[in-house]
């Protein structure tokens, strides 16, 4: 018998949320967890939410900035004049690299897209219950 689990096949827990995204381009919510939806749906222990045009971990806002960094990222690596997948080339790789990110890359804007709506209700959930 799987750890948490009793005789009869339900979980011995005080509380479990189970978030899901409803991605167009993936499952849905119901084809991903229609298993423990059904079984769990009326039991007060179990909380599910879906959010609407998420996928499973998008827990981000906007990656537009994202996005359009890894595609300059992407045609900076088209102007090298070597190969930088070579063995040899490794070390030469990692220092234009890190210059091109030091010299390009907003940090402010590369991590300030969390969805603070969905991560504060993790927080509500995770302090309600503990």
């Amino acid at each position: 018998m799987p750890k948490g689990s009793d005789p009869n096949g339900k979980f011995n827990c005080t509380q479990s949320n189970l978030p899901k995204g409803s991605d167009p381009n993936g499952k849905t919510f119901v084809e991903n967890n229609d298993k423990y939806y059904s079984v769990y749906k009326d039991d007060d222990r179990f909380t599910f939410e879906q959010y609407q045009d998420k996928g499973h971990s998008y827990m981000f806002n906007d990656q537009t900035y994202i996005n359009d960094f890894n595609e300059e990222f992407d045609k900076w690596l088209e102007t090298l004049d070597y190969d930088y997948n070579l063995k040899e080339n490794k070390s030469k790789f990692a220092e234009d690299k890190t210059e091109y990110i030091n010299k390009n890359l907003d940090r402010e804007r590369w991590t300030d897209t969390l969805d603070t709506e969905i991560v504060e209700s993790f927080i509500k959930f995770y302090n309600a219950n503990m």
